[in-house]
């Protein structure tokens, strides 16, 4: 069965030329029919065209009941539904599927997944490790690495980089445990979970409040459904299409709706460094926090008091002047054609999605036998991130033809946005580098303590000349401290 794909980009028309009367024609064959949305929000777009569509979500289903209600549904064949992507990637297997055609409307995103899982859970009673709901399918490298960890002082350390497949056991009657949205994830049979030595060690010692666990979505939630037809921009791009390459599922994309890049007049202005990421602004933070008020000010002078569109990390705090003009958006902002954003020419990302070292370590280790380009470091962050950046930025005036400035974090997002964008003018904003600021800092330090030592050594040419004044004798000490200057004293 090939999975058909409309990959044309965004405000082509997918949704209405393509999804819309696909499911007309199954409404007149009278064909069963699952259409699976990325938001609860673009289920009520789908109700509105279709009264008889049948919408669950966690809003009118408790969440532990939502998979039992699509599976009800279902079995009684009910024709027209609709599930958001969240709720698909926990959906059972279920018999009835090979009669649903089933329809995706934006790639599925959470295909793999890492959750930081607490090292125990308080049941009301007693504090149970999770060790004992856990199967783990070990292999000889993993046995080895956990045989064998380093040494540092009195600490041990296990290797980050051997995994092994482990099982969660669906045995806890803890209601707020069983409820837990990250449990139903962990003890859904869609997924594969792999932990390294160093976790599994954690997870047995409770040596760390938190472990965690890398997933991957199994192959069976696209198998069995009578037809798959996908609508998403740039699909080839995205952690979707390499997942599907992954698990040796074959694709078609329908005759003329290939992706194409965009060739509205865009400019892309990116802070000029190469990585913007949690960890950097955590280890460089004084250095990055001038950065960060270098690209405002030059935002701040770009934009003046025009609207804007903003995506920003949780932990970055409004820093343009005219943030009473910008328009916040979230990580999920498929379905969002608001015209206050079509009216917007500017669009502000401050955000770092980029994958920490062994999450990335993990992928390529696990893609790379499938899909060899992904040798390329590039490969990874594309599908990871600027497939999301690109969705953001096609919220703003380019979806009506017109001209947009974008702003970004580093080079390598706006090097990437070229695929989406291939006629863009990159522009990079005037920056003091990390190394030319610490110069600048070494600088002026050593500037300060030449100027205190001159000062000190002065004072004592007058100290052997004639008793100080006490004024003097007290700069003497603000000196000798300044300098690190400790002057024993004879008892």
């Amino acid at each position: 069965m090939n999975i058909k794909i409309d990959q044309r980009r965004c405000g082509a028309g997918k949704t209405t030329s393509t999804l819309y009367q696909h499911i007309d024609r199954c409404i007149a064959l009278n064909q069963p029919t699952l259409i699976v949305v990325p938001s609860i929000k673009l289920q009520g777009q789908y109700q509105q065209r279709y009264p008889d569509l049948i919408v669950v979500n966690s809003e009118n289903t408790p969440e532990s009941s939502v998979n039992k209600a699509i599976i009800q549904l279902m079995m009684y064949a009910r024709p027209l539904i609709c599930i958001t992507h969240q709720s698909f990637l926990l959906l059972q297997d279920v018999e009835q599927k090979h009669q649903y055609v089933l329809i995706i409307d934006e790639s599925l995103d959470n295909l793999y997944v890492k959750l930081a899982v607490p090292t125990y859970h308080n049941n009301g009673l007693v504090k149970v490790f999770w060790e004992n709901h856990f199967s783990l399918i070990s292999t000889p490298e993993f046995d080895y690495a956990l045989a064998n960890p380093t040494v540092s002082g009195n600490k041990l350390s296990y290797s980050n980089s051997d995994f092994a497949v482990v099982e969660v056991v669906n045995s806890s009657e803890d209601e707020i445990c069983v409820n837990s949205r990250q449990y139903q994830q962990m003890t859904s049979k869609n997924y594969t979970w792999y932990i390294s030595p160093d976790d599994y060690k954690t997870m047995q010692t409770g040596r760390a409040d938190y472990f965690t666990l890398f997933g991957i979505v199994k192959a069976q939630v696209m198998l069995g459904w009578q037809s798959i037809l996908i609508a998403a921009a740039a699909f080839e791009f995205t952690k979707m299409s390499h997942w599907l390459a992954l698990q040796e599922l074959p694709t078609q994309t329908l005759d003329g709706c290939q992706f194409t890049g965009h060739s509205n007049t865009v400019t892309i202005h990116y802070a000029d460094i190469s990585l913007w990421s949690l960890s950097k602004q955590r280890s460089q933070k004084d250095y990055v926090d001038s950065y960060e008020q270098q690209t405002d000010a030059y935002i701040n002078n770009i934009i003046q008091h025009q609207h804007f569109i903003a995506l920003r990390n949780k932990n970055k705090a409004k820093c343009i002047s005219s943030a009473s003009h910008e328009h916040v958006v979230g990580h999920n902002v498929h379905g969002l054609n608001d015209p206050k954003f079509a009216s917007c020419a500017h669009v502000v990302i401050q955000s770092a999605l980029n994958l920490d070292k062994q999450f990335e370590a993990f992928l390529r280790a696990r893609f790379i036998s499938a899909i060899p380009e992904l040798m390329q470091e590039d490969c990874i962050a594309q599908m990871h991130c600027v497939n999301l950046f690109y969705q953001v930025i096609m919220r703003s005036s380019l979806r009506n033809g017109g001209g947009c400035d974008v702003f970004v974090m580093d080079r390598r997002v706006a090097r990437l946005l070229l695929t989406y964008f291939p006629q863009a003018n990159l522009v990079a904003i005037p920056m003091t580098s990390p190394q030319s600021l610490l110069n600048q800092t070494n600088a002026k330090k050593a500037a300060k303590q030449s100027k205190w030592q001159q000062q000190l050594t002065e004072l004592l040419d007058k100290q052997t000349r004639r008793a100080l004044t006490d004024a003097e004798r007290g700069k003497l000490h603000r000196l000798r401290k300044k300098l690190g200057i400790t002057v024993r004293t004879s008892s």
